[in-house]
């Protein structure tokens, strides 16, 4: 039997004793433990960078499905689900024109999902800082200036 073959032996019949003292260790000090790894990744951060882009380009379903999960709080299949229920925009009424075309809608503070939107309803609220007082001075300024022409 090779040392390599040992150890690993050794660690599949201790796991749990080890993994047990390497969290009492750590819990000693766990500042130290952050340091090393902040100077671990301070010292290989082009090899991780790269090990992690592909492990993206590989994995870009479960990128997605993270991403999903962490904007709106949603597995990907209710996202889809909300996605294609969708017909018309919530504000203005507009048809779709692809799956892409459809934007989920959400606070940014709760990450609750409000609804579907077109691209530019979404962007409009997003640029009104999704605040009813900056709509409602919005629509205040263009009834005031309806009709008036340069």
């Amino acid at each position: 039997m090779t040392r390599r073959e040992y150890a690993k032996a050794y660690y599949e019949a201790n796991k749990d004793r080890i993994k047990a003292a390497e969290r009492a260790r750590y819990l000693k000090d766990p500042e130290r433990k952050k340091a090393l790894a902040r100077a671990y990744h301070a010292a290989n951060k082009s090899q991780i960078s790269a090990q992690n882009k592909a492990w993206r380009k590989a994995n870009p379903e479960r990128c997605h499905a993270h991403t999903v999960w962490g904007r709106y709080g949603l597995s990907l299949a209710e996202y889809e689900a909300l996605k294609s229920a969708a017909k018309v925009c919530e504000i203005c009424g507009g048809s779709f024109r692809s799956s892409k075309a459809k934007h989920l809608d959400h606070d940014h503070t709760t990450k609750k999902t409000r609804g579907v939107l077109c691209e530019k309803c979404n962007l409009g609220i997003g640029c009104l800082m999704d605040d009813p007082n900056t709509v409602a001075s919005a629509l205040r300024y263009l009834l005031k200036h309806k009709g008036a022409s340069k």
